[in-house]
């Protein structure tokens, strides 16, 4: 039942990237996906969601998959 964020920097193949994550975290019972609009989200907005943002039953996000070549 966790909520997680999935988004990247636009590289090459991101949008299939989020698409089959996205399938493989629902399979796993994730269940909120929280995306970027068109995929893209820096790795700092992706952090500041995880510590700030909260859906509108409370809840929280416990993790993401950023989609990045950083480090």
């Amino acid at each position: 039942g966790a909520t997680i964020v999935v988004s990247g920097d636009g590289r090459y193949f991101s949008k299939d990237a989020v698409q089959i994550i996205t399938k493989m975290a629902a399979a796993n019972g994730v269940r909120r996906v929280w995306v970027g609009q068109d995929s893209l989200l820096s790795t700092p907005a992706v952090s500041a969601i995880i510590r700030e943002r909260i859906a509108a039953d409370g809840s929280k996000a416990t993790g993401a998959f950023i989609l990045t070549a950083s480090h």
